[in-house]
């Protein structure tokens, strides 16, 4: 029972992944098209600070709770791990195409 609990939270999870991709493609052709939006990056003090804002938040969050820590720790061993892989996969993939 729990190998078909973790096989279909899984598929969910892929379906949802491509569900979204697929329909925030479809908003920003609207966007673009339908609305003459112009869609610009925000300039690079902006995100810096908008991390560090969110960076602060989260770790206050995380400081808290020892659950929300716990998570928090998680997440970031994760994210540190897998920016080297997708420098190298889906990124470098996405540069090549461009």
């Amino acid at each position: 029972m729990q190998a078909i609990v973790k096989v279909a939270a899984q598929a969910t999870n892929e379906d949802m992944l491509a569900e979204y991709t697929t329909r925030n493609q479809n908003a920003l052709v609207e966007l673009k098209t339908k609305h003459n939006v112009d869609v610009r990056a925000f300039p690079a003090d902006v995100l810096n600070t908008l991390k560090t804002l969110s960076d602060d938040v989260v770790a206050e969050v995380a400081a808290g709770d020892p659950l929300s820590g716990k998570v928090y720790e998680s997440y970031k061993t994760y994210r540190d791990q897998v920016k080297a892989y997708h420098a190298v996969s889906e990124q470098a993939y996405i540069n090549a195409r461009n």
